[in-house]
């Protein structure tokens, strides 16, 4: 089996990693489609958050 030409560089994905560490993602996975498309699934944001809703703790019980 022939390998196939890569529909993207090292660079697209370190540039893509970089863009969404400086948005203040918390990247979680990365998957490359076949396509050459890159997607990036964060768990949370980083940094500061705003003040806390009191209905959160209201309806967690």
């Amino acid at each position: 089996m022939s390998r196939r030409a890569l529909r993207f560089r090292q660079s697209d994905l370190t540039r893509a990693v970089r863009g969404a560490e400086k948005a203040g993602l918390r990247i979680e996975r990365i998957e490359i489609e076949t396509s050459g498309k890159i997607v990036i699934f964060s768990g949370s944001v980083t940094g500061k958050r705003g003040p806390p809703n009191p209905w959160d703790e209201e309806l967690s019980r």
